[in-house]
């Protein structure tokens, strides 16, 4: 009977694997929970932290980060009665996960002296030295750490440039092309272009250099980004359209297909393209709807909404802009921390705008420019360009001489 109870786990087990493995979260769901209640009966507490480990996975998949984080939470309650350390650190990862796929700020000081120090020393002491590479250097989380207003930007360049050593010790290209990556992030945060563009280079080389069209395409949606924020607009399109054609060069993964069509209609809204911008953003979201993407990284679903409900606002589309508005108020990110999207604030302003509502719009300006921190400096010329629109139409002609004055 034990035997029997054990290949029962087995079996569930392979299968649950098998639908996370295909992305079938809901299917791997239904076997992992089922999994859960043969581990409890049994007491094995090894067997259990790993179903609390792929449980949190799944739900962080699913976009469930508060179960997704209270799975992970008992991961690491288990491993800690094992006193096993190994399986502390699996379970650190799962929580370090959860974050990746929250995407905001807000709570990243108490995460990163919470989860990412602690797994770092985990890591170490396991020697998990690909795994300690990738964290050091992930750009998500060091991208958080450069607009914490707690954590000192130094922290950033101190992870990254270990992420980097580490990457060139065990030999690991990937590794290494993705830490070059993140180094070029967080010079172009700091407005040193020329440095940015210098590592942006490197990486490119290298994952260019392995053919991994997944890769190339993902570097090439990086590099873009680059050239966008620092106005170069033919050479972040031209990257962008680099990063469409790897996916029909065999790359099949449709994130980065997904994340192209973002930022080249983010290029057409910022150029008042609106037409343009709406069909590239629709197939986006139709895209991610049909394969279930929730997210991809740097970019909340707030964003991609909102960007899209700019656009149609572009095309006089305002009754299809307002629900889209309406619709980003039941995200759960966006409940998580409604007042943290620049994106949305701006869209309120417009709609407010157009509605003859300029207290309200000049309420939703101020804010998004309380948090263009959060975006490059085209979104502040771009919202300039917005506000200033709609003081000349509400007949405030010097305020909107002044706004153009300042963008200029």
């Amino acid at each position: 009977e034990r035997r029997a109870g054990y290949l029962i786990i087995k079996a569930l087990l392979l299968i649950a694997d098998d639908f996370l493995a295909l992305k079938e979260t809901d299917s791997a769901l239904i076997h992992y929970s089922t999994l859960l209640g043969h581990v409890q009966t049994r007491g094995d507490l090894f067997s259990l932290h790993g179903i609390y480990v792929k449980l949190s996975y799944v739900e962080a998949q699913k976009d469930h980060t508060e179960e997704a984080a209270r799975c992970a939470a008992l991961a690491v309650k288990t491993a800690e009665k094992t006193a096993d350390r190994r399986l502390l650190t699996l379970a650190y990862l799962a929580l370090y996960h959860v974050y990746e796929r929250v995407n905001l700020l807000s709570g990243f000081p108490e995460f990163y002296e919470s989860v990412y120090l602690p797994l770092i020393e985990m890591l170490e002491e396991q020697n998990f030295l690909n795994t300690l590479a990738c964290v050091a250097s992930e750009g998500q989380y060091l991208y958080s750490i450069l607009l914490s207003d707690e954590i000192d930007d130094s922290r950033a360049f101190e992870h990254c440039t270990r992420g980097i050593e580490l990457a060139q010790r065990i030999g690991n290209i990937h590794r290494l092309a993705s830490a070059y990556q993140s180094m070029g992030i967080i010079h172009q945060n700091r407005g040193l272009s020329a440095e940015a563009e210098r590592y942006f280079l490197l990486a490119e080389n290298l994952i260019t250099a392995k053919g991994d069209q997944y890769e190339i395409s993902r570097m090439l949606n990086s590099f873009g980004y680059f050239y966008l924020s620092t106005s170069s607009f033919e050479k972040a399109h031209a990257r962008f359209e680099k990063a469409l054609g790897c996916f029909f060069g065999g790359a099949r993964r449709y994130d980065q297909l997904c994340g192209a069509l973002y930022n080249l209609g983010k290029i057409c809204v910022y150029t008042r393209q609106g037409e343009k911008a709406s069909a590239l953003l629709e197939q986006m979201l139709t895209l991610m709807n049909i394969l279930r993407i929730e997210n991809f990284p740097y970019q909340p679903r707030v964003n991609m909404y909102a960007l899209l409900a700019l656009a149609l606002a572009q095309c006089g589309k305002i009754a299809e802009a307002s629900d889209y508005a309406l619709r980003i108020e039941s995200f759960d990110d966006f409940r998580r921390e409604p007042d943290g999207f620049p994106y949305y604030e701006i869209l309120m302003c417009v709609l407010a705008g157009s509605g003859g509502d300029f207290p309200s719009a000049q309420r939703r300006f101020d804010s998004a420019m309380k948090l263009k921190g959060r975006e490059n400096l085209l979104f502040e010329l771009y919202c300039r360009l917005e506000f200033g629109t709609l003081c000349i139409a509400a007949g405030r002609t010097q305020q909107g001489r002044d706004l153009a004055c300042e963008g200029i």
